[in-house]
């Protein structure tokens, strides 16, 4: 199946291109510094490979984010559920979530380590997952199901994770890898990065989503991802996930150049 991308620019754009073919380090630099909307990498896992890591992933238990609407399945934590408690809570978890990725990966390739290796190989960079000073290792390689869509929002840890070691990743990217078919779906990214003194205005009462006010007039990338596609954005550009038909299976992180590495996290 071929990917279908399109491109609604209504102003001067800031993006020298909307989409890059290549994971390089020139595109990465790019990305980093906001000035490509996407990297899209068709056909990074086979059809086979994605079939293995999905049966060994059903025989794992999912959960689901606690508050969120829709409802998002996840295998995994993240430091944005860690809202409301001490670093304690997140950082006793991690070494059970990343022995069940690990497990999950025993006969498939691991998303997470394949991805960083790649990032790695093309920018020359140690990758490696993001360290928190007294408490240990963050997790990195969420798995998710989406199967009906995620909101206007941004993901900008400087703002999100303050007091976290995360909070130096002042240029912070997400990459997802597609582990099955699916109908819409689409990821869509404005060119309108998240600021502090204008945007939370528009966030939606008891939710993580913003008002589309924010983004009215803003030019956007919208791309449909295939099975074995992989997608990297800036995280800081508001972005969402359109309405899905079907099992929206997909692996990612964030990641950021942090004293001199590649930092991953979730």
């Amino acid at each position: 199946m071929t990917t279908s991308a399109v491109v609604n620019f209504k102003q001067e754009s800031l993006w020298k291109f909307p989409m890059a073919t290549d994971l390089s380090k020139t595109s990465l630099e790019m990305l980093f510094a906001n000035q490509v909307g996407m990297i899209y990498v068709p056909g990074f896992f086979s059809q086979i490979e994605c079939d293995l890591f999905v049966d060994c992933f059903d025989r794992t238990p999912m959960g689901f984010y606690e508050s969120v609407e829709p409802p998002i399945g996840r295998s995994g934590i993240t430091q944005f559920e860690a809202e409301g408690h001490d670093k304690n809570w997140y950082f006793d978890q991690v070494e059970s979530h990343s022995e069940k990725l690990r497990q999950m990966c025993r006969f498939s390739r691991n998303p997470l380590t394949e991805v960083m290796n790649k990032i790695q190989s093309s920018c020359g960079l140690e990758a490696c997952r993001a360290q928190e000073p007294a408490y240990g290792t963050y997790f990195a390689g969420l798995i998710r199901q989406i199967n009906k869509r995620a909101l206007l929002h941004s993901d900008y840890a400087p703002f999100q994770a303050k007091g976290w070691s995360i909070e130096r990743a002042y240029q912070q990217l997400a990459w997802n890898l597609y582990m099955t078919d699916f109908e819409g779906g689409e990821v869509r990214v404005y060119e309108k990065a998240w600021n502090f003194m204008s945007d939370e205005k528009y966030k939606l009462q008891n939710s993580y989503g913003y008002d589309y006010q924010l983004v009215a007039g803003k030019n956007y990338l919208t791309i449909k991802p295939e099975k074995g596609d992989l997608v990297l954005f800036n995280s800081q550009n508001f972005h969402e996930v359109m309405e899905a038909r079907g099992r929206r299976l997909s692996a990612g992180s964030f990641f950021s150049k942090i004293d001199d590495s590649i930092q991953f996290w979730s």
